[in-house]
């Protein structure tokens, strides 16, 4: 085990790891395909270490939690990152903030819509 700072990580690795093994196929579809567990997808994890992962295939309510849990990881992290870019090339990180009260009016055509579409489906 190797110790440093919290400086010394950002710099060598990033500003954040999560120790999350998961794939998630189509969470919204008929179909959904979980797989979890401490298996590193990796050829010493399939042969030389004990490791192992569950797959759990139709079950959308446990999928669609899956899902966003990693989106939220995701996007707690880039917001991070981002604000450590804006930080580094001295720049505001809100000055894409609009004062447009129809500032949303785009999130309802093209591939916004259809996102929005895929992570909030019709219950």
């Amino acid at each position: 085990m190797v110790e440093g700072t919290a400086s010394q990580f950002r710099s060598a690795i990033g500003h954040a790891i999560t120790h999350s093994k998961i794939l998630i196929i189509d969470p919204f579809g008929d179909d959904p395909i979980v797989v979890t567990g401490s298996h590193n997808f990796s050829k010493s994890a399939s042969s030389k270490n004990d490791e192992n992962f569950i797959v759990i295939r139709g079950h959308r309510k446990i999928a669609m939690h899956y899902a966003i849990n990693a989106m939220q990881t995701y996007s707690h992290y880039r917001w991070r990152a981002y604000l450590e870019e804006s930080a580094r090339e001295d720049r505001d990180p809100f000055q894409y903030l609009s004062r447009d009260p129809n500032w949303q009016r785009r999130r309802n055509i093209g591939e916004t819509k259809r996102m929005l579409a895929f992570w909030l489906p019709e219950a």
